[in-house]
């Protein structure tokens, strides 16, 4: 999983240290996958990221969750976003201290819709939620148009 990579540090830093430098961050090369980020920039802190090969229609997401897993399962991850929201098959890998799940869906999803229009996005997976402050609606529409 192409995320793990990115995401397989996020938990050296504590919890208060991170909250306080976190932000969103989107980047959208033309020549390779486009990434929406929320997280302490210039490290490896960074619990909920989005990816998509450009033009795909079809977005990945990763979330770091704190409760451990022993070995790769499958694992249920809910997007929402305000009213919309969907339960996807997905998968948890173990890390150093926790957990990283994902999942992939459409950009045709409501949900996908929903979180363009608001910046607001929740996700879930193995019973605990990652509800980032607000992303910028000009950001995450310029993700999705990356995506579509």
């Amino acid at each position: 999983m192409k995320l793990a990579t990115i995401l397989i540090s996020a938990l050296t830093a504590t919890a208060a240290q991170a909250q306080d430098t976190r932000v969103w961050s989107v980047d959208t090369p033309k020549e390779a996958d486009a990434w929406l980020r929320y997280g302490t920039l210039q490290s490896d802190d960074q619990p909920l990221a989005f990816t998509c090969v450009r033009k795909s229609g079809q977005v990945e997401l990763g979330v770091v969750i704190h409760k451990p897993v022993n070995s790769p399962q499958p694992a249920s991850v809910t997007v929402a976003s305000e009213a919309a929201a969907v339960t996807l098959r997905g998968r948890a890998e173990p890390l150093r201290d926790g957990a990283l799940a994902g999942a992939e869906f459409s950009t045709l999803a409501p949900v996908a819709a929903a979180f363009r229009k608001t910046g607001l996005v929740t996700v879930t997976a193995l019973g605990e939620s990652v509800s980032p402050p607000p992303a910028p609606k000009g950001a995450v529409r310029k993700f999705f148009g990356a995506c579509k």
